[in-house]
């Protein structure tokens, strides 16, 4: 029997970021304020069906995973 697979959405909006982006040295010589948006895809039904943290999806990791991303270095293109 197959094992049926369960996909479930999470979504974090609006995390501030203060990224050096742009194309020219001008643009990335100072952060501009910015916003993402993520959405992580997978099976958190443990976690909805008890309600236990150890098997929920820890945002903070998540926010800090992006804000590490945009901020240990320079970008031409968002």
């Amino acid at each position: 029997m197959a094992s049926k697979s369960r996909v479930d959405r999470v979504s974090v909006a609006g995390i501030q970021l203060q990224p050096r982006i742009g194309v020219s040295l001008e643009e990335r010589r100072l952060p501009q304020a910015c916003q993402a948006d993520v959405t992580l895809w997978g099976d958190f039904e443990a976690a909805a069906s008890t309600d236990c943290l150890d098997q929920a999806l820890d945002y903070r990791m998540v926010v800090n995973l992006v804000l590490e991303a945009a901020h240990s270095r320079e970008y031409n293109l968002v």
